[in-house]
């Protein structure tokens, strides 16, 4: 099941990396994003479409289309708030668009991007580590 992320619960650390650009679709703070090549905004990335990565990193700010968008690159402390999971389960980008999944929920053809591991009950530690390859 995707991790569900409440948007005004996404407050990067200190130590985050992050970049500004403008959103290409509305997309909500907690989502993973990618860079389009063709009008260079950010839009939601999706394991399952080739076209719609590598993933960039996470929103920080929710953004309507063509509004200011922050994305964070990496964080080694990014709360996203209360999840629920395990301390150490790693999460990787769904074929949901912009969501995070469990690895166990990918299938045949989606392209693993390990996402984030859990660290406490309410923060993960973030960078985008994408194999490049669609799982056989």
């Amino acid at each position: 099941a995707n991790l569900s992320i409440t948007a005004n619960s996404v407050v990067p650390s200190t130590s985050a990396v992050k970049l500004n650009g403008k959103a290409g679709e509305a997309i909500a703070a907690g989502e993973i994003v990618y860079l389009t090549s063709t009008s260079n905004t950010y839009s939601l990335a999706d394991a399952n479409a080739s076209t719609k990565l590598p993933a960039a990193g996470i929103a920080g700010n929710s953004a309507g289309t063509g509004q200011a968008l922050q994305v964070i690159v990496s964080d080694p402390s990014l709360t996203i708030g209360t999840h629920g999971v395990a301390l150490g389960t790693p999460y990787f980008l769904s074929r949901t668009a912009g969501k995070a999944c469990p690895l166990a929920d990918l299938t045949t053809g989606d392209y693993t991007t390990a996402v984030f591991i859990t660290k406490t009950t309410t923060t993960v530690a973030f960078g985008i580590l994408a194999g490049g390859a669609a799982i056989p």
